[in-house]
């Protein structure tokens, strides 16, 4: 029996990001950090939100969900800020 308070998968997406970053041993803290600035981990995830929100958009075509699509965001709201130091 279905409820309200009840959660209903509507769409599973899964993907994988990968950027090559020409210069990612100038981040390294040791050798099992790095510290990327934050507008470029800005940049990587609006990226990567952007990219997924194109995906669905064409995976939902002639669906009824075609209608529901990702809204556009401040990317820098998905980052967790306890992890990050921001830097000016």
């Amino acid at each position: 029996m279905y409820r309200k308070k009840d959660p209903i998968l509507l769409v599973e997406l899964e993907t994988e990001t990968v950027f090559l970053v020409h210069n990612i041993d100038e981040l390294k803290v040791d050798e099992e950090h790095i510290d990327i600035p934050e507008p470029f981990l800005t940049t990587l995830l609006s990226l990567t939100y952007s990219t997924i929100r194109g995906i669905l958009i064409e995976r939902l075509k002639e669906t009824k969900l075609e209608k529901f699509v990702l809204p556009v965001i401040d990317p820098s709201t998905l980052l967790p800020s306890e992890n990050i130091e921001k830097t000016e």
